[in-house]
């Protein structure tokens, strides 16, 4: 039998003011409104010892409200908007997985959607095929898709009852076409309109298959999260939550002036009561507002920066210096200090640390890029992804001429 123990000799008979705002001070909103809401029930009724000082305090003053989405970002960096560099890092490392088959067509329409267009889980849950439609030219090139989205969170309405007509942007075309495709693949035949547009499963090690009822988002998002998140250090302190996104779209648009209307649209809302709480000008993001103002850009200078030297350099240092090819059979080069191993071997390229030796198969570094481009182009992917590593192709093709021109 359990034994109450009192804290004090005397039982607490009136409970006052002082008391009430020493047990609240350090509780959340929602804790403070259950205690008053109890409070003020037991005055309606009528119970003994509840203060005069505790009873005039509830009745005229007002519950705490919880905090509201700009308070939460002032204090949690994790819940701000994240900027344009940041943006355009996470894009180009989930088409990098997807370029090196990290990611599946699936993998990489969920995380455009989510990134480009900010799209939540429940949204993604409820895409159907049926709801794509492509609009093609005279020549059968397609030139736009528009996308039926479910507005979520309805009252009293269907999930799919109420649905939204959306343009997507250009760079998600190329990864609508790949699931689709995908799909048909994967179920051998032509898929009906009501075929959820994320349904490829691979169950208990058996083939792909189509799952009728669509798979779990939230899974799918945490598993190919870890991938983003793990492949660069620049990610550890970054939390990927889909919220993150959606504000970080609302944000930009409004930074340049989008009004409430685009920006309802944008969010998938009927509402533009909330839109205030997305419309938040971080300092990240004025900075990158700033930068996309300033009419000066520094170019990256496309020029090679180390030394050609011969493989008798080898001789003279440590092994621990020596880097090695993509393939890892034979070595490209040097670092004359000690190997950051920071993208290498192309990453040193770039740096003026690096000594290439004249021998060295520099021409499997650029085969290795060159392939990554043309497996960019074939996919279709956005210009600035296919042009990304441009200045490290000339790089290298100049270390390549140089040599040349030696010999």
């Amino acid at each position: 039998m359990d034994v109450i123990v009192p804290l004090v000799d005397k039982p607490i008979l009136t409970i006052t003011l002082s008391m009430f705002l020493y047990s609240t001070k350090d509780d959340g909103a929602s804790n403070a409104k259950t205690l008053r809401s109890l409070l003020k029930f037991w005055i309606r009724q009528g119970h003994p010892g509840i203060s005069k000082d505790l009873k005039d305090h509830l009745s005229t003053s007002k519950a705490p409200k919880p905090r509201s989405t700009l308070e939460i970002q002032a204090n949690s960096t994790q819940e701000r908007p994240f900027s344009s560099q940041q943006v355009r890092e996470i894009l180009s490392t989930v088409e990098d997985l997807y370029v090196k088959r990290v990611f599946s067509p699936q993998d990489y329409l969920l995380w455009r959607l989510i990134i480009s267009e900010a799209m939540r889980p429940s949204q993604l849950h409820l895409l159907r095929v049926g709801d794509i439609k492509i609009i093609r030219d005279a020549s059968g090139n397609v030139i736009r898709i528009f996308i039926d989205t479910p507005i979520v969170k309805q009252k009293a309405t269907s999930a799919r009852k109420y649905m939204m007509q959306y343009q997507l942007s250009s760079a998600v075309i190329p990864a609508i076409l790949a699931q689709l495709n995908y799909l048909n693949a994967v179920a051998g035949k032509s898929l009906c309109d009501s075929t959820p547009l994320f349904s490829v499963v691979r169950r208990n090690g058996k083939p792909l298959s189509i799952a009728k009822k669509g798979m779990w988002i939230s899974s799918l998002i945490a598993r190919t999260r870890a991938y983003i998140a793990n492949h660069s250090d620049d990610f550890n302190d970054i939390e990927f939550f889909t919220r993150r996104f959606k504000h970080t779209k609302l944000t930009h648009l409004a930074i340049i002036g989008a009004p409430l209307a685009v920006l309802a649209r944008a969010g998938f809302q009927t509402s533009t009561i909330s839109l205030r709480h997305y419309v938040n000008l971080s300092a990240e993001a004025f900075d990158a507002y700033e930068l996309k103002m300033d009419e000066s850009h520094n170019e990256i200078a496309s020029t090679f920066r180390g030394e050609i030297v011969s493989r008798e350099w080898q001789s003279t240092h440590d092994e621990q210096s020596l880097i090695l090819s993509p393939s890892m059979s034979e070595v490209v080069g040097g670092c004359a200090a000690t190997p950051c191993g920071v993208l290498a071997p192309i990453g040193c390229y770039t740096c003026s640390r690096f000594r290439a030796f004249k021998d060295g198969p520099h021409q499997e570094v650029l085969d290795e890029l060159l392939f990554k481009r043309n497996r960019a182009v074939g996919l279709q992917l956005p210009l600035e992804t296919v042009q990304r590593d441009d200045f490290l192709i000339a790089v290298v093709r100049a270390v390549i001429d140089q040599i040349q021109n030696i010999e």
